[in-house]
């Protein structure tokens, strides 16, 4: 990915630099063009979220202008600074420059994974996003990180580069566990349903094949206990179980919450094993919420080293496999 430029873009002497209003909380005025979100106010809603607009329409030289900055600062990976808006380095821009009305009704699209709908097009989506990638980053532009964000990373690396297919109708809450899908809810963003955000519920979907066809079902075809530092654990375990690059595995800390985490196997590496101390060719996994990258698989208790954990391996039956 092409690097940031150290310094910000110029401002052109001919655009103004823009000043912002925030409407975080409050009625913006009817036709007022969100700079964040490229969303217009209907004047009667309050903003739970980020909304910031300069003054006047959409339709004023004023934001013509502003967009067109925007645009320039997009397509060169570089976001502005202070309070303006928090642009993330994407090539798909989502505001006109054709002269139109700027925030129209493009759709802001991710970055297309190499190799999107196979095993390693999944891989591939989880080796670029494992890490670096903070609050307003490209991938929470695209993804929208969750708090918790392990099981809807690894939903993100299913879809957009496993290629599986939400599930159609049924999910409005986030409490849906039989429908792997995200809903639009309009000015609240987006709603991940309890399958496609959380990992207990994951399992159980991929397990129970509650699916359509098109998207991701999976099985258990192991089950481990250990104590990733007291005990000796194979440092193959994941590929001696027949699992491959692509497959999951999810995590019960037991601490009396159930499984509470999830993780990606991307293949083998050299890496230092928790019971030895040496170097050793590894199974190693990738995550989100700590975002780590090419890890031994047998992730120890963050407040227990010696603490048991289970360990669930998943394998995932990819389109054409």
């Amino acid at each position: 990915m092409p690097s940031v430029p150290d310094k910000p873009l110029p401002i052109p002497k001919t655009t103004p630099a823009p000043s912002y209003t925030n409407y975080t909380g409050k009625i913006a005025p009817k036709g007022a063009a969100d700079v964040v979100q490229g969303k217009k106010s209907p004047g009667n809603v309050v903003y739970p979220g980020p909304f910031r607009t300069i003054p006047g329409n959409s339709d004023t030289a004023a934001n013509q202008n502003l967009v067109a900055l925007l645009v320039e600062r997009t397509r060169k990976k570089q976001a502005p600074s202070g309070d303006g808006p928090r642009m993330p380095a994407i090539s798909a821009v989502k505001y006109r420059t054709d002269g139109g009305a700027p925030y129209d009704q493009e759709i802001k699209k991710p970055p297309e994974i190499p190799g999107r709908g196979t095993r390693q097009g999944a891989v591939n989506f989880v080796n670029e996003y494992a890490t670096g990638y903070g609050t307003d980053s490209e991938y929470n532009w695209y993804f929208r990180r969750q708090t918790d964000d392990c099981t809807n990373f690894i939903s993100n690396a299913l879809f957009y580069g496993g290629g599986f297919q939400p599930d159609e109708g049924g999910h409005r809450s986030s409490l849906d566990n039989n429908h792997w899908a995200q809903h639009d809810i309009g000015l609240r963003g987006i709603v991940p349903s309890a399958a496609w955000a959380t990992a207990d519920n994951l399992i159980n979907y991929l397990n129970m094949n509650w699916g359509n066809p098109s998207a991701p079902h999976g099985s258990v075809v192991k089950t481990v206990d250990a104590s990733p530092k007291a005990d000796v654990t194979d440092p193959l375990a994941l590929s001696h179980a027949g699992m491959k690059p692509g497959d999951l595995i999810f995590v019960d800390w037991n601490n009396g919450h159930g499984i509470e985490h999830a993780a990606m196997y991307v293949g083998q590496q050299q890496v230092m094993n928790p019971h030895t101390g040496r170097m050793e060719l590894s199974d190693v996994v990738s995550y989100h919420t700590n975002d780590m990258s090419h890890q031994y698989w047998a992730l120890p208790k963050a407040d227990d080293p010696n603490g048991r954990v289970t360990y669930h391996f998943v394998h995932i039956r990819y389109p054409n496999e």
